[in-house]
């Protein structure tokens, strides 16, 4: 089972780019970076490529 446990506004300087994290190298377009959410750092994914159709332009 799938389900949202919680939604938080982030702002750009609160999120650790991808050559920036320091929990690991994760390489794909997807993944956007990192947050800490009381210290615990949560993967961000890239949403308009998540929900992009197969082999699609991405505008």
């Amino acid at each position: 089972m799938s389900a949202v446990e919680d939604v938080v506004n982030l702002a750009d300087p609160q999120i650790e780019g991808p050559d920036d994290t320091r929990v690991g190298r994760i390489h794909s377009d997807l993944f956007r970076g990192i947050a800490r959410q009381s210290g615990d750092p949560v993967i961000l994914l890239d949403a308009s490529r998540l929900l992009a159709p197969a082999g699609g332009a991405i505008h």
